[in-house]
């Protein structure tokens, strides 16, 4: 058994088409099923991106002690904002509950789709896209794990290092290296 399928996740995000293809690509890269743990999903009512920021400092807690994962997994969507501030608001939600900030060698990944994770399923299906226009499909969200499929088909390759981010994408060269903190 591989040291990563012993590893604990918990995955936290905004919907379940995230939290799909978050946990498939963990399977993919070698984790064990049984070793990977979704966070409640946000109930409908709310924004997802402020669910994440106040559920993020509960679950950094609970990977610093060791009682829910050894992992953490973060998903939020950037939306109208800048991934880096998206970034900035996860750690000012560190801030505001007296946690430490995010250590460089902490294993708490932030996966931050610029607009939503439906522009990376767009050019994982091989449309033209830009990063500053939304890509909202209520059928991508329908069909979620095909959809998870497609993504999973580019982000496991840069991962693994056999293939090179696209350059007009910059959110997803940004979220593989923020998968390279996990063990």
């Amino acid at each position: 058994m591989t040291t990563r399928a012993k590893v604990k996740v918990t995955i936290l995000c905004e919907d379940l088409l995230a939290a799909t293809v978050v946990r498939r690509l963990l399977i993919a890269r070698g984790f064990a099923k049984r070793n990977i743990y979704v966070h409640d999903l946000p109930s409908g009512a709310g924004a997802g991106s402020q669910f994440v920021h106040d559920a993020y400092p509960t679950a950094v807690r609970a990977v610093r002690r060791g009682h829910v994962a050894a992992s953490l997994v973060v998903h939020t969507d950037a939306d109208n904002r800048s991934v880096q501030e998206r970034h900035a608001d996860l750690a000012t939600a560190l801030a505001a509950a007296a946690e430490p900030a995010r250590a460089p060698n902490e294993p708490i990944a932030l996966i931050v789709p610029k607009w939503e994770i439906d522009t990376w399923v767009h050019h994982a299906r091989g449309n033209a896209v830009v990063e500053s226009t939304a890509y909202t499909s209520a059928k991508i969200h329908s069909e979620e794990a095909a959809a998870a499929d497609d993504v999973i088909g580019v982000l496991l390759p840069l991962w693994e290092g056999t293939a090179v981010a696209p350059a007009h994408l910059p959110s997803i060269a940004t979220a593989v290296g923020e998968l390279g903190r996990l063990p």
